[in-house]
């Protein structure tokens, strides 16, 4: 019965035409008190692999140099701490589109940071460069 799904939230990857069980919706509020919502539009070699992210992984957003300047120059050293709740290529491209929750106090900066495409996502050891397409060998 649809009366069944009004005002709940999918809880997984539904795709069209797929069967929505019990278990498919939850009735949390998404993203949760104190939570928002950054979405990133990325490129191929401006992430790790789509297929090494998941939603529910932990990474860090850090906000990089530009080329002439000193390492932490211009920079202060921003991050911010992430958590992937979504992920999907755009067909027929090799683009990205990552969706992450941060706290809500931090949404306005995270998005100011991405807008610069001068950051690196960190993830599962990996250091993975937004603005120069490399990716580093793992870190402590």
């Amino acid at each position: 019965d649809i009366q069944q799904l009004v005002g709940k939230r999918a809880a997984l990857d539904i795709h069209a035409g797929g069967l929505v069980s019990p278990g498919s919706v939850a009735e949390v509020p998404f993203p949760g008190d104190g939570r928002s919502v950054v979405g990133m539009s990325l490129k191929a070699g401006q992430l790790p692999t789509v297929r090494s992210l998941k939603a529910g992984d932990n990474v860090l957003v850090v906000y990089t140099p530009r080329a002439q300047d000193e390492l932490g120059e211009s920079t202060g050293g921003r991050q911010i701490q992430a958590e992937v709740v979504g992920i999907r290529e755009v067909p027929d491209t090799s683009d990205v589109v990552l969706d992450v929750t941060v706290a809500s106090n931090q949404a306005a900066e995270l998005a100011d940071i991405i807008a610069t495409q001068r950051v690196a996502l960190a993830s599962g050891g990996s250091v993975c460069s937004l603005s120069g397409g490399f990716c580093t060998a793992p870190f402590n």
